[in-house]
């Protein structure tokens, strides 16, 4: 069996085009959440994830985060992170509000959900088991590969230039990685 995260909005055309993959005997089901996802109404989880943001890239990586193929749980964790380590890097002393909505919705996150640690400078990351010295990586770049990770190469052209994308608009608004 494989199990494949999908938006409801998308998810017949993305089950029709599994079953042509795979064959003329093959069978994709749909199983949808439930409309209660831990306590929380199914609705509240994706407007979290979907929430505006403070910065246009921001909403960009939570908009491509939405899209992944992973549980929502795992989206909305990257959407916080997200938000984290833009505060982060304003506290730092870059970036500047330019979507004027004021979103964000107060998250606050160390990292810790994906084993960032935020608090090494201006998008420095451990990589979790490692120190600073040894092994520091952009936490964005860490993010933006749990972003894209698992992608088919039909999407690896597109992915590649999506994340440089992302890349030139964080540094446009926050001044560094």
């Amino acid at each position: 069996g494989h199990c494949r995260h999908a938006e409801r909005r998308s998810c017949g055309a993305e089950r029709e085009a599994m079953e042509a993959e795979r064959g003329g005997g093959a069978v994709v089901s749909v199983i949808f959440y439930p409309p209660i996802c831990g306590g929380v109404p199914l609705r509240e989880l994706w407007r979290a994830v979907r929430e505006p943001s403070q910065w246009e890239v921001v909403d960009e990586l939570k908009l491509r985060a939405a899209r992944c193929h992973k549980s929502l749980k795992w989206k909305l964790e990257v959407a916080r992170e997200a938000e984290a380590l833009a505060g982060a890097s304003v506290r730092e002393g870059g970036g500047r509000p330019v979507n004027g909505n004021g979103g964000g919705g107060g998250v606050r996150s160390d990292g810790s959900a994906f084993g960032l640690d935020l608090a090494n400078g201006c998008g420095a990351a451990r990589l979790p088991g490692g120190s600073c010295e040894e092994e520091e990586v952009s936490a964005l770049d860490l993010l933006l590969g749990l972003i894209f990770q698992g992608i088919s190469l039909a999407e690896l052209a597109e992915a590649t230039e999506q994340r440089a994308v992302l890349r030139r608009m964080w540094r446009s608004t926050f001044g560094c990685l």
